[in-house]
């Protein structure tokens, strides 16, 4: 009898950022340690955001087992009601935004697991209400050439003891991580966590009160 293996939908932004091929070949770089991971015990269905939008996005969540959001570009400030024309801002993608914030709130309300990765933790929480600093004065949280060498800034981060999080890794509550962000959660998000934080204070993971949904602000598919 053949057994049926669980449904992982990873999502992106698109899958190719105009004009920037450098991104490209880093994005493709995590897309497939993640898909190596996941590979032995999951059928991976990819998902583009941009592309699907909300409707379709959430019809394709609502098929799934479980969910991963990646990192990418920032979140569009509006719909966390921050201004524009801050410093670093790239170009926002609406489409994928509204289409992640709208994935979110559907797993919450289904209780589908999502793990969120960098701006996917970002999305978790806008989608629940939170906001975001929008340009981080703290230094060591990004190499400012990594789409070119690939080398992610490293920092600690301290895990809460009694958080999920902590009971997934085990005696890992303080590890070093990769990171590579200029963006934080700043508000965290209705009935979201935060469960570990950076030396400096940064927020580096949230989790739902109820539902089996993760976001970590690093990369653990580095």
């Amino acid at each position: 009898m053949t057994v049926r293996r669980p449904v992982l939908l990873i999502s992106n932004v698109l899958p190719q950022r105009p004009g920037d091929p450098a991104y490209d070949v880093y994005v493709d770089r995590l897309w497939a340690s993640l898909e190596a991971a996941a590979a032995p015990h999951w059928q991976v269905v990819r998902e583009y955001a941009q592309i699907d939008g909300p409707r379709v996005a959430v019809e394709k969540v609502l098929r799934v087992d479980g969910v991963v959001l990646m990192g990418g570009e920032d979140l569009d400030p509006g719909l966390y009601g921050g201004p524009s024309n801050y410093p670093e801002e790239g170009h926002h993608w609406t489409r994928a935004d509204l289409a992640h914030t709208a994935l979110v709130r559907t797993a919450v309300a289904h209780r589908i697991p999502l793990l969120g990765i960098c701006r996917g933790m970002q999305a978790i929480n806008v989608a629940l209400g939170g906001t975001l600093v929008q340009h981080m004065d703290a230094p060591g949280h990004l190499n400012p050439d990594i789409v070119s060498d690939h080398v992610f800034a490293r920092h600690g981060v301290h895990i809460e003891a009694d958080s999920h999080l902590a009971e997934v890794l085990g005696p890992l509550a303080d590890l070093d991580v990769s990171s590579a962000h200029h963006q934080c959660v700043e508000r965290a998000g209705l009935d979201l966590r935060v469960v570990a934080h950076a030396p400096d204070g940064t927020v580096e993971a949230v989790e739902h009160v109820d539902a089996p949904v993760l976001g970590v602000q690093w990369h653990p598919e580095d």
